[in-house]
């Protein structure tokens, strides 16, 4: 499937419901990243019973502006609710010389967002712009025609180890930021596994089936590469239970998001306010 102007945004929810999400967690299988490997890569994170906790993950695509999962934020759009956390590495050191930490905005959810996780996208508004240096840089969106069917692409994220059966049991998180490949699904296939499909929906799945995004990943960014090197491919959305690719490898297909120029731009629009 040709991604003609469009930006993909993958997410993982539980059964393609929403999840709200309140405790940081890790990626299944994942590999620590070094410093500053994925320096598009956001914590979004939320003030909860009196403390900030991550809750997502998202994508630097310029100083203003980072995208995120629909999912993640609306069953709240309070901004003050919200931080954004760019630059970091381990996520528990508040200290860290590389982390910018950033008030927000406005936050839009897409104009056709779907309690099923259709266009599962967010984008979040800045209150001040980031400063670009070796560990905060935006990624550039899809270029015109990308096909990443059969590309290996990389998620990343502080999501869960494993999925947890009992929310007691999400203590099981690495603070140091995670990254796995996936291999982008033929799109057929991807309806087979994900019957209904949905058109702003594409899958990735780990060929080993031992690797894949957990809660806390959803809103990640999936970077594909071409010649001009990385490029924003998608974004977690939804998938099944994160322990249970072992069994059947084709269980994770994630859901994506497609959104045109024109989306985009109107999400921007909508935070005219905010504009420094």
């Amino acid at each position: 499937m040709k991604l003609s102007n469009v930006l993909v945004m993958v997410v993982i929810s539980l059964c393609a419901k929403i999840v709200q999400v309140t405790s940081q967690e890790k990626i299944v299988g994942g590999v620590d990243a070094k410093p500053g490997q994925f320096p598009w890569q956001i914590s979004l994170q939320l003030f909860f019973k009196g403390n900030w906790t991550h809750a997502c993950g998202g994508s630097i695509i310029d100083k203003k502006h980072v995208l995120s999962a629909g999912h993640c934020v609306v069953d709240d759009t309070n901004k003050k609710h919200y931080r954004v956390i760019a630059g970091a590495h381990d996520i528990s050191k508040e200290s860290e010389p590389s982390r910018q930490t950033m008030d927000v905005c406005h936050i839009s959810l897409h104009p056709n967002w779907t309690i099923y996780n259709h266009w599962d996208l967010s984008l979040v508004t800045l209150t001040k712009p980031l400063v670009y240096n070796d560990r905060v840089r935006p990624i550039r969106l899809a270029p015109v025609g990308a096909d990443p069917e059969g590309q290996v692409c990389t998620t990343s994220g502080w999501g869960y180890r494993f999925y947890p059966e009992k929310k007691a049991n999400a203590g099981n998180t690495s603070d140091i930021l995670q990254f796995i490949n996936v291999t982008i699904m033929n799109q057929k296939e991807c309806g087979d596994i994900l019957y209904p499909r949905h058109v702003s929906e594409i899958c990735a799945y780990d060929p080993e089936g031992i690797r894949s995004p957990c809660f806390g990943d959803s809103g990640g960014p999936m970077a594909c590469y071409d010649d001009k090197g990385p490029y924003l491919a998608g974004g977690v959305s939804w998938g099944r239970k994160c322990d249970k690719a072992r069994s059947h490898i084709r269980e994770y297909a994630w859901g994506s998001l497609l959104t045109d120029t024109t989306n985009l731009e109107l999400l921007i629009r909508k935070a005219h306010h905010c504009f420094w």
